[in-house]
């Protein structure tokens, strides 16, 4: 079972990509770097390395997984209050959400805020 939070990650993924798909028709010509093809390959990019960091920090995986079947609200409260108490689990997930954090600024595209706990 995928956790919501990990369901979010790779909803905001899609989003990215459907999102972009309006943008595109909307604007001829979108700026460098932002095709649906490189935002496709960013969002596909961090949702790897997210499932990788996930599977090789087993307690972070397990925190995150617990929060499976929780209502929404009780879901972000525990993952916010798991990070706040993790600062360098924060930090590196943080990292891993870069590209699509400075892909958003650079080509203009709205990201999913579900689940979104880091910010």
């Amino acid at each position: 079972m995928m956790s919501r939070l990990c369901k979010g990650i790779l909803v905001s993924g899609i989003g990215i990509v459907m999102a972009t798909v309006g943008l595109g028709v909307a604007n001829a010509e979108p700026p460098p770097n932002c095709t649906v093809a490189d935002i496709a390959g960013v969002a596909g990019g961090v949702n790897f390395a997210m499932s990788a960091y996930l599977f090789t920090h087993a307690e972070v995986n397990a925190e995150l997984s617990s929060l499976e079947g929780l209502p929404e609200q009780q879901t972000v409260e525990r993952a916010r209050a798991y990070l706040e108490a993790h600062p360098q689990v924060a930090a590196e997930l943080r990292g891993i959400r870069a590209p699509l954090t400075e892909l958003r600024a650079r080509c203009n595209v709205s990201l999913p805020t579900q689940h979104d706990v880091l910010g």
